[in-house]
């Protein structure tokens, strides 16, 4: 067997449980023989579970495919606006792309920053012609090389009008990996604790997030199948983390996180163990241990460990 990953944990969860690409917790010795993992429980998974945090946090993760349409999207139907297009400008492209657009637009462009390039300053530019006038005609995006494109991207997501889709029509460099992995980066929000929109039958909830899914701002997807996957993995990770981070200690202690061990092994054909309370003691752990012992029996410590075959 090959150690993916070794999780240790305490009965006292710090407020951030899962931070970046460490844990907030101590980290673990290594497995010490085989003949141990043989008297090891394995992990508690509890699917159908929906209130279990550790759970959700898994198989919640993939929401961000909400934010973008393949390109098969009609952008010629009779109900839809028209799709927006978005363009990145370097600086060394900005006075030719200036000097590429019609009168209105530069006058306009003029007026609010005096046709220079401003460094991740998104512009919506309004239509001129007087059956959309005002509507936003075009986004441009001046990146800088000394920004991430994937957090320039982000900012556009908060910076553009809702209930929209989008298309990115200019790269100037950037992948379209990297334009959809901070599209979804932008997209993400924690709403556990937000309350729901009141709605006169019993799917309040149900009605809420899709009515928060129209209104989220989509975009085309152009990435290729083998990019898409890139993006699906790096967004789906760090989605899990982030509602992992985001969760209140009172609503996700060791348990939790060893039910999430359990449901990320078992989508990916791994296998989980778990080292729970005083078993710590005869397993040669006697740190952790310590450190979670005073722990109310629900919130035993424990040592997780995923293993891939």
């Amino acid at each position: 067997m090959h150690l993916m990953r070794q999780l240790c944990f305490s009965g006292r969860l710090p407020v951030s449980p899962w931070i970046g690409s460490g844990l907030a917790h101590k980290t673990c010795a290594l497995h010490r023989s085989r003949r141990c993992l043989r008297s090891m429980t394995k992990c508690a998974l509890r699917q159908n579970d929906d209130q279990d945090t550790g759970v959700s946090s898994v198989f919640n993760a993939n929401r961000f495919q909400d934010a973008f349409v393949d390109s098969t999207y009609s952008w010629a139907s009779s109900s839809a606006k028209p799709v927006i297009p978005i363009e990145f400008v370097r600086k060394s492209e900005w006075d030719s792309w200036y000097a590429e657009q019609d009168s209105a637009v530069q006058t306009w462009i003029k007026s609010i920053r005096g046709n220079g390039w401003s460094q991740n300053a998104v512009a919506s530019i309004p239509s001129f012609h007087p059956d959309t006038l005002g509507e936003v005609e075009k986004v441009v995006v001046p990146i800088s090389t000394k920004t991430s494109p994937i957090w320039a991207v982000a900012a556009v997501v908060g910076s553009v009008p809702t209930g929209r889709v989008y298309k990115v029509v200019r790269l100037s460099g950037v992948s379209s990996t990297d334009i959809e992995i901070g599209w979804a980066m932008g997209n993400y929000s924690y709403n556990q604790y937000k309350t729901k929109s009141a709605a006169n039958n019993g799917d309040a909830d149900q009605n809420a997030e899709e009515s928060a899914n129209v209104d989220m701002p989509k975009l085309v997807q152009s990435s290729s199948p083998a990019e898409k996957l890139l993006v699906d993995s790096s967004v789906s990770a760090t989605y899990m983390v982030r509602d992992i981070i985001n969760t209140p200690a009172e609503h996700f202690g060791p348990a939790n996180l060893e039910a999430a061990c359990s449901a990320l092994a078992s989508k990916f054909g791994a296998s989980c163990t778990a080292i729970v309370g005083d078993q710590l003691l005869r397993h040669g752990y006697p740190q952790v241990h310590t450190v979670g012992r005073a722990a109310a029996a629900d919130r035993a410590p424990r040592l997780i460990e995923i293993f891939v075959e």
